[in-house]
This record gives C-alpha cells, structure tokens and sequence, in this order.
C-alpha cells in the first residue's frame, strides 16, 4: 500500500485527503521534507526535473518541492530561482500561491538583512546561497516587484507593494516610496493596507516638498489624501484629530506658498498681480497667519479690502491682465455637446476610493507572514502623529 501523501497548506505539511499522487519519486521526495533530509529530497528530485518525459503536474510539484527543500536549507538564490518559475509558468494554482507567499518572505528577509548591514560572513552567503553577495535589498525589490508584475490577483500583492514602499519611506527615498503607496491606492481598492497608504503617501510628500519657492505639488496631492483618509476610513477615527492637525499644517504651507508669489510681483513693481494672489490668501486660507498679513500688505497698495469675502475672481485677474474679462467671456460661449467646459480655478480637488476589505492570509513556514507589514523585517515605524 502507497502511503498518504502530503500537501503545503497554512504553511506547513499536512496529510492530504486527495489520492496520494502516483509518482513514486515525488512521494519520497515528500517524505525526505517531512523528515527534515533536504539534501536527500533535493538528489530525488534531480533526474525528474531534468526529464523531458516529465508531466506538467509532475513537473510543477517537482519545482515546488525542490524550492521548498533550498528554502529548509536556507539557500534561499536557488529557491527563489525556482519558486519564480513557478509564478511566471504556472499562474492561478495553488502552488503558484504558495510561491508568491516564499517570494515574499525571502525578499523581507532581504530587506532586513539589508538594513542591518548585510552578512558580515561575507563570501559565507555565496557558499550557502542564502543570499547575494551584492545590492541585496535590489534583488529584494526585484522580488517584490516580480509578484505584483507577475500575478496583481495574488492575495500577496498587495503585500509586496506595500513592503516595498515601507522600505523606501524608512531608507528616507520617498519618491520612490510614492510611487509604491500611489500604485497600491490605485490598484488594490480593497486591500487592507489601503488607510495607512494613504497616510503614509501624504506623509512622503511632505517629506518631498522642498519650500514655499518650489513646486506646489506635493503639498496639494498631501492634502487631498489627508482629507480623503480622515472621511473615508472608520478605523482611523482615533487618528483624525492628528490628521486635522496635519492639515492645518498643510494650510499654512499652501498659504505661506501663495503669499510668497504675491511677494514676488509686489517686488518686481506689478502690484495688479500681486493684490491676485493676495486675494487667493485671503479667499483660500482665511483661517491662516498669512491670511492676516495678506489683508495688510492689501492696506500698503491701496486696497482697503476687510471683507469677509475677496472681490471676484475675475474682476481681480482683469486688473491684473487687461482684456481678461473679455477673453473669458468669449470663451465661454456654449459648445457642441461632447466638448468640455470651462474647469474651476484648479486649486483643489477630491480623491475618492472605495473602503477597504479583506481576509488575512495564512502563516508561512519562515517567520508568519502577517498583512500588517510585519515579518522579518518588523513592523513598519509609525510616521509622526500617525
């Protein structure tokens, strides 16, 4: 009688309750996993890999069962070699799942042995294959960026996205950690991590911003996601009197931004444009310290504007570009449907999204894998107030 064979399932082997498969050099490969003889699975598994004759079936729980027996050993080069083969020529099975959930774990270990300096053995890490010798934390974004190419519908890809983007938040590379939070806002509406995304792509923005002299960007994109955070999400009710705080902070920035340009004309002797942006100040930021000092520097042109409400927009920009008035106008002429139509000052905009959803995934066999960003390379800092 053939034994019962074995199947990888919530990371670690169990008994299956399907029919043993028929291959006699799996099944002894299987037990010499169980047993702990990597070596000896690894020598099974040599001839049925390099066979033409190999089944697709057979071949695919080869390559996962020879991955798995580098991954006991610690040779984790050569198993990800193998468990990447699995997701690329094998996608939407059960084994290309569990090598997605391997990829994962070797690229946090990557990462963190990145972080600590690397392996002090050295050239011990080519010996073993436990890792590479050089750029380690590249081939770890190689990986994350493998499984979210690779299969976007993994229950892991989201995970990879989200490491890779913590990795470079923490390494301070936070265009780079931008781009990461905004694939995973756009792509995985429904992932768990979306809420802290969102935070933590306003966050590196700010980080990005370089003054009240350079590109306005960064700060108008932090705070759409800031207020999109606080209405969006009920678990970050705690957080949002630090969120309000925030952007309070982001006020005063964007305030102080257009203060700055309303400096600026005043400097070079055209006050027209400058009495514009004041207005924009006033009309924008009432609540602000700019706000304040824009309604005195008014008082020095000449304007003695202390409503509560500025003056049209369009009155204020004619002063300032004669024949304004008159070009709008004639622009605003109905058009064929289909056409566009005039947009708004452009000035602010909403991000929406959907709330977010969705189950835990099952522990590995090296350190569990968790969806709360946790694993060898630890939970990610918390940034600031959030």
């Amino acid at each position: 009688m053939v034994p019962a064979s074995y199947e990888f399932s919530n990371g670690r082997w169990v008994r299956s309750q399907a029919e043993p498969l028929a291959n006699p050099v799996l099944h002894r490969a299987e037990e010499h996993l169980l047993k702990g003889e990597a070596d000896a699975a690894l020598d099974e598994l040599d001839d049925l890999l390099d066979s033409d004759d190999t089944t697709p079936d057979v071949r695919r729980r080869a390559m996962l069962l020879a991955a798995e027996a580098h991954y006991a050993k610690g040779a984790y080069v050569p198993a990800r070699d193998l468990y990447e083969q699995l997701l690329e020529k094998y996608p939407g099975t059960e084994d290309a799942s569990t090598a997605a959930v391997r990829l994962l774990q070797i690229a946090r270990h990557w990462l963190a042995l990145a972080e600590a300096g690397g392996d002090d053995a050295g050239f011990s890490a080519v010996r073993q294959k436990s890792h590479p010798l050089f750029d380690i934390d590249g081939h770890a974004i190689k990986i994350l960026d493998f499984i979210q190419q690779q299969d976007p519908g993994s229950p892991v890809a989201d995970d990879a996205v989200m490491t890779a983007g913590d990795y470079f938040f923490r390494k301070g590379k936070y265009h780079q950690a931008t781009l990461y939070y905004d694939l995973l806002i756009d792509a995985y509406p429904k992932s768990p991590y979306l809420p802290q995304a969102y935070l933590r792509a306003a966050e590196a923005r700010l980080h990005i911003y370089d003054g009240a002299d350079y590109d306005k960007r960064p700060l108008q994109k932090a705070r759409e996601l800031l207020e999109a955070a606080a209405t969006q999400f009920p678990e970050l009710r705690e957080k949002r009197p630090e969120i309000y705080k925030r952007l309070a902070e982001l006020e005063e920035r964007q305030a102080e931004r257009d203060f700055r340009v309303a400096e600026f004309y005043e400097r070079i002797g055209k006050p027209n444009a400058a009495i514009v942006y004041y207005q924009f100040v006033i009309r924008d930021y009432p609540d602000t310290g700019w706000a304040r000092l824009a309604r005195t520097r008014l008082e020095k042109l000449g304007l003695n504007e202390r409503a509560e409400a500025p003056p049209d927009l369009g009155e204020l920009l004619d002063r300032a570009i004669p024949g304004f008035l008159k070009t709008a106008r004639a622009s605003a002429e109905p058009r064929p449907q289909g056409g566009t139509t005039p947009a708004d000052d452009g000035r602010s905009s909403a991000v929406q999204t959907n709330s977010p959803a969705g189950a835990d995934n099952g522990p590995g066999l090296l350190p569990p894998l968790s969806r709360s960003g946790a694993g060898t390379t630890g939970a990610p800092p918390e940034l600031g107030p959030f």
